[in-house]
């Protein structure tokens, strides 16, 4: 006991008005005990001397690579005011670009923007960064779901969690998710007969896919549907996937194409079938993958994982890096073609494909990569012909389409001119109008392809024209500025902005 002073010589502790207390959730705010006043600021009487350090006038400055950080008011004289950043870096900045800010905001993390003090996009972009580093990739404003693609794997769509939400009782609040939205729509059509839709909207690699998928997930679950219909709507995505995805810049597997689908459900509120409308498919990418990336992902499936014998009726060659189509960019770490193609096989037999339908597109992709590697050479002045140096690989495209290799060189040399009541004329083309005709029946041809099997999994969902009951969903194409944007791009940027 020696040392420690006695209760009578102690010095009273200070006393305050203030009550520190905490909400469900968590946060700290606090109560003037005399006059009720709450506030989420911390009164100076409860601060810490490191806190007490910290109060002053605090601002939103830009940051390079942050967008907007917290900082505090140090001092300056004319047009820049000097701050301090968290980490102590001291900066002087235009007092024009400085944003007031309330601190004791930042401690406010909330599940809905809408909660938020003030909904201004410095706060936004702090609350979606500061939910991003606890997992929580979710974000709601309101009925609109904001989702941070977090580029790794995440426990966020077990069986467990679907359940979670499937069984969650009517009006308890469930943690933001696509699981919701998908939840909404369906008891909005289900409980009150009213036609719902899914937009879901972002630039490339934002993770609409993803959300998609996932949205068609819950709606299967939900539904307890016995007819199975529901396995072939998911299974038709990795088919969807393989020929209309492939591996961008800013994103490994991106949908190059923009699809809408109307899952239908019967009065039972079991689902019945569903419908795929797509557009806009990236047709310039089968002849012109930018550099640094990919074709298709089914050129690659095909050449990496098809069997010999399937190889050697496609014609196909054992190395991508050989077609002038795919030579941009061959392998991507985090895809495993060989296990997409086993899938990919595996969904044309659940969707009912038989071997010769699914071959006939097989044929159509190696027809359309063998024909990038046609060659033409100046034959008469301003006449070209195909260089007798290609003409294994116009071997290889005429088998695969179906034609007679002779017929096939005439027709990437020449147009036919077409005038009523005159016989056609044909005019030969110069060499770069041959690689332009070459490259414009290859975009054609997988175009229409891809139509057709679009149409052909809408088969195999069987009849749904009875029902007028439906959720539709609308996978919008990804936006990019790229440094040359084809036509489609240049539509599908004007169509996001629309939509947002």
């Amino acid at each position: 006991m020696a040392g420690r002073a006695k209760w009578w010589e102690r010095e009273p502790e200070p006393t305050t008005v203030w009550r520190a207390c905490m909400t469900d959730d968590g946060l700290d705010y606090y109560v003037n005990t005399e006059s009720n006043e709450t506030t989420w600021e911390k009164p100076e009487e409860l601060m810490t001397e490191d806190e007490l350090r910290g109060t002053g006038d605090w601002v939103w400055c830009p940051h390079p690579t942050e967008a907007f950080v917290a900082a505090r008011r140090i001092g300056g004289s004319g047009k820049n005011v000097d701050v301090e950043l968290k980490d102590g870096s001291r900066l002087s900045v235009p007092e024009k670009d400085l944003k007031k800010l309330n601190r004791a905001s930042l401690k406010r993390v909330v599940p809905d923007l809408t909660l938020l003090d003030d909904m201004v996009p410095q706060l936004i972009l702090h609350n979606l960064k500061e939910r991003f580093s606890r997992k929580e990739i979710y974000t709601n404003v309101g009925t609109i779901l904001i989702s941070v693609n977090p580029y790794q794997r995440l426990p966020l769509y077990t069986p467990e969690v679907v359940k979670r939400y499937v069984t969650k009782p009517m009006g308890k609040e469930m943690p933001p998710h696509t699981y919701n939205i998908a939840h909404d729509a369906f008891y909005g059509l289900t409980g009150f007969n009213e036609l719902q839709s899914i937009v879901i909207s972002g630039e490339s690699g934002a993770g609409k896919t993803e959300a998609a998928k996932q949205c068609l997930q819950y709606l299967a679950a939900a539904s307890k549907s016995r007819s199975g219909v529901e396995k072939k709507i998911l299974m038709a995505n990795p088919i969807l996937e393989a020929f209309g995805n492939a591996k961008t810049l800013r994103n490994d597997n991106s949908s190059r194409f923009g699809k809408y689908i109307e899952i239908y459900f019967n009065e039972m509120g079991r689902i019945c079938g569903s419908s795929t409308r797509n557009y806009l498919l990236e047709k310039i990418r089968v002849v012109n993958p930018a550099k640094g990336e990919r074709n298709f992902h089914i050129f690659y499936q095909l050449i990496k994982a098809a069997d010999a014998g399937l190889k050697k009726k496609l014609c196909l060659e054992a190395d991508a890096s050989t077609y002038k189509y795919m030579e941009s960019c061959t392998d991507v770490p985090s895809i495993d073609d060989k296990k997409e193609y086993e899938i990919v096989v595996q969904a044309f037999k659940d969707l009912e494909f038989s071997v010769a339908e699914r071959d006939c597109l097989f044929n159509v992709v190696a027809g359309v990569a063998a024909l990038g590697n046609v060659t033409f050479r100046e034959g008469k002045p301003d006449q070209s012909e195909v260089d007798p140096k290609s003409s294994k690989w116009v071997d290889a495209a005429a088998t695969n389409i179906g034609v007679d290799p002779s017929v096939l060189s005439v027709a990437m040399v020449t147009r036919e001119i077409r005038v009523r009541g005159q016989e056609a004329t044909r005019a030969v083309l110069n060499e770069t109008q041959a690689s332009d005709a070459r490259h414009a029946l290859g975009k054609f041809m997988y175009g229409r392809m891809f139509d057709w099997l679009v149409q052909r999994i809408n088969k195999s969902m069987g009849n749904s024209k009875s029902s007028t009951q439906y959720v539709g969903i609308l996978d919008i194409f990804g936006f990019e500025i790229l440094a040359h944007n084809s036509f489609e791009q240049l539509c599908i940027n004007l169509a996001n902005e629309q939509l947002q």
